[in-house]
């Protein structure tokens, strides 16, 4: 599935950035996606990277897994996060939903 690669470019990415030197993250980043094979900006790698990050925090706070959530595409982790971040109980059942089938995106 294409939708999923954001999750392996994401992990891959996460390796590499704390090898960055500061100052030079934008260009490392674009870098790093061009070894990926990605043409992504450097924002687009800290928006994969913070999604990631996201699933798995969703995965340990609320008991959503993780897998589930990096089916879809980036913009809809970042948006359920937002939405637990928000109000917690509502955004876990909004993303049972979605994960269900109940609700596209």
């Amino acid at each position: 599935m294409a939708v999923k690669s954001w999750v392996k470019t994401a992990a891959q990415a996460r390796s590499r950035a704390p090898l960055l030197k500061y100052g030079t993250t934008d260009n490392g980043l674009r870098q790093v996606a061009k070894e990926l094979g990605v043409k992504w900006s450097a924002q687009t790698m800290r928006r994969a990277m913070s999604a990631l990050a996201a699933t798995e925090r969703l995965a340990s706070e609320a008991a959503i897994p993780a897998v589930e959530l990096q089916r879809f595409p980036l913009a809809a982790v970042e948006y359920a996060d937002r939405l637990y971040r928000r109000d917690p109980a509502k955004g876990k059942e909004e993303i049972s939903k979605l994960i269900e089938g109940k609700i596209t995106v």
